[in-house]
């Protein structure tokens, strides 16, 4: 019997660029992601077992960041999509925010500074390629349009929705 070898390509990890510890968790950035984790008892008291949070830096709107000084800083990432508040009430209970001192208010600002660079960063690679490829969404609803004007059947419809979404 010949014994077959399977092999599994690695993962090529990435690699963390900058990690900043608050009160209530930790914000580590990687080339085009965060991960939000909220740890130890403040993180309790404010997420519960919330857990580890990814963030794709294309996702994120804006970081908001406030120095701390009488009261505690905090930078809160606002996604595309979200209504939540922002502000230093809201912070202390929202998932996408880390409180810190005012003792870390210079690495606080660094990772602000950087996450405002990678946003940028970002939105240049999406001008600079020009109009991207439609969504699927986007394309569903094209042909929805021209359903709704009797430019094509039900049936047609239906089929390009499938091919559109994998099914």
């Amino acid at each position: 019997m010949e014994e077959k070898k399977i092999f599994k390509k690695k993962k090529k990890k990435k690699k963390k660029i900058f990690s900043f510890k608050g009160l209530n968790g930790q914000i580590t950035v990687y080339e085009d992601k965060i991960v939000i984790t909220h740890k130890g008892l403040m993180g309790f008291l404010s997420q519960g077992f919330s857990g580890a949070k990814t963030i794709q830096i294309e996702s994120i709107k804006s970081v908001q960041f406030k120095k701390g000084g009488m009261m505690n800083g905090y930078i809160q990432i606002g996604l595309y999509g979200d209504n939540r508040s922002q502000g230093v009430f809201d912070a202390t209970a929202d998932e996408n925010s880390v409180m810190f001192t005012r003792a870390a208010n210079d690495e606080a600002e660094r990772l602000h500074k950087l996450l405002e660079d990678k946003i940028t960063e970002v939105s240049k690679n999406k001008q600079n390629a020009g109009q991207s490829a439609p969504s699927a969404a986007d394309e569903i609803m094209k042909y929805k349009n021209l359903l709704d004007q009797g430019i094509i059947s039900q049936e047609e419809f239906e089929q390009k929705k499938k091919q559109l979404l994998n099914l």
